[in-house]
């Protein structure tokens, strides 16, 4: 499983801080904002047909 979605479970489904999944994945600090960030973007456009660069 690619780090980015291993980054979003651990978000979402297991309760983890961006500084814990940080450390668990062995990355620098801000990249599980980055990678669940993505993530949630990527679903938006997939359920509602919302995407962010169009609203802008």
């Amino acid at each position: 499983m690619r780090k980015c979605f291993t980054a979003f479970e651990m978000y979402f489904m297991q309760g983890m801080d961006y500084a814990e999944i940080a450390e668990e994945l062995n990355t620098g600090k801000n990249t599980p904002r980055r990678w669940v960030t993505g993530i949630i973007n990527e679903l938006s456009v997939l359920l509602w047909g919302i995407d962010e660069e169009r609203v802008k």
